[in-house]
């Protein structure tokens, strides 16, 4: 990641801000996505299973990215 101040503000660039730049936009109103990296993390599964979570498994494809990534979307408050 790299930080740039052209201006006001502060500017951030690379393969990660990409990434959840992506999955930001993968998520809609009541949701959660997170890449295939953080749900393996240790704890993580844990604790999305206690919580009853809902989870949809995608794929991001991008040519920014080498191989395709797995992204896990959560419904934070499923209908019904």
């Amino acid at each position: 990641c790299i930080a740039v101040n052209l201006n006001s503000g502060i500017d951030y660039f690379g393969s990660t801000v990409n990434l959840a730049a992506k999955l930001q936009a993968l998520a809609e109103d009541g949701q959660i996505a997170m890449s295939g990296r953080i749900y393996q993390a240790p704890g993580v599964r844990e604790y999305l299973e206690a919580e009853g979570a809902v989870l949809t498994e995608l794929e991001l494809e991008h040519p920014a990215f080498a191989k395709p990534v797995a992204v896990y979307r959560w419904d934070v408050n499923p209908p019904g």
